[in-house]
C-alpha cells in the first residue's frame, strides 16, 4: 500500500497539470435530468477547464457524432505550442453501472482505462458544464470543462455555471480559461473577470 502511494505522488509531480486534491473526496452531484444525447451532438467549444496533463495546447473543441454501434464518437481537436493542429478519436457510452442517461464513460483507446464524463449541466443550444472525479486512496483527481456551442459564452452563463460548480464545492479558483488569438478562432470570453471581448 504504501509503494502504491509513493509511487502515485512520484506521478503527479511529473504531471502536475491536473487537479488533485488531498485528503478530500468527490463531491455528490446531480446530474443532467432527462438528458438527451441526440440534442447534445455536434460541436462544441471549450470555455474553461480544469488543467489537464493531457490538454497541452489551445483553442480546444470537441465534436460528437453517433456511430453504427449506439456509441457516441468523440473527436477533441486543439492547437499545439508549435502552431500545429493535433486531434483524438474516442467515444462516449452509458456508465455500466449509473443508469442515469448523464453519467457516461469517455474512452480514446483500447489500451486507457474508461475516464468519467458526467453532464451536470446543459441546455443544449449555449453550455454545457462535464466534471468528472476519481477518488484516490489519499485524495481525489478532478476534470471539468465548461463547453459552448459558439466561441463566445455569455457572462450570464458562467455566472449559472460558476454558482452551481460551488454550491457543490467543486473549487472554482483553479478553472483555467480558455481563449485564442484573435486571429485564430475567434474565441471571445465575455467575462470582465478575465478576457474582454
Amino acid at each position: 500500500m504504501i509503494t502504491l502511494i509513493l509511487a502515485f505522488i512520484a506521478f503527479t509531480a511529473t504531471t502536475n497539470a491536473q487537479i488533485i486534491t488531498w485528503l478530500s473526496s468527490c463531491p455528490d452531484v446531480q446530474l443532467k435530468a432527462n438528458f438527451d444525447r441526440t440534442k447534445y451532438l455536434g460541436q462544441w467549444y471549450d470555455m474553461e477547464h480544469f488543467p489537464a496533463y493531457f490538454q497541452k495546447g489551445r483553442c480546444s473543441s470537441a465534436h460528437y457524432s453517433m456511430r453504427d454501434d449506439g456509441r457516441i464518437k468523440v473527436n477533441n481537436t486543439q492547437i499545439m505550442p508549435d502552431g500545429t493542429s493535433d486531434s483524438v478519436i474516442g467515444y462516449l457510452q452509458k456508465n455500466a453501472i449509473n443508469n442515469e442517461p448523464a453519467c457516461l464513460e469517455v474512452r480514446f483507446s483500447e489500451w486507457q482505462p474508461r475516464g468519467y464524463y458526467l453532464v451536470l449541466d446543459t441546455d443544449y443550444v449555449n453550455y454545457s458544464v462535464v466534471y468528472s472525479c476519481t477518488n484516490l486512496y489519499v485524495g481525489k483527481f478532478e476534470l471539468l470543462w465548461i463547453l459552448s456551442r459558439r466561441r463566445t459564452l455569455a457572462v450570464g452563463y458562467l455566472e449559472h455555471i460558476h454558482d452551481l460548480l460551488d454550491s457543490y464545492g467543486i473549487d472554482t479558483t483553479r478553472i483555467e480559461v480558455e481563449y485564442c488569438d484573435s486571429g485564430e478562432l475567434g474565441y471571445c470570453h465575455q467575462s470582465s473577470k478575465f478576457f474582454n471581448c
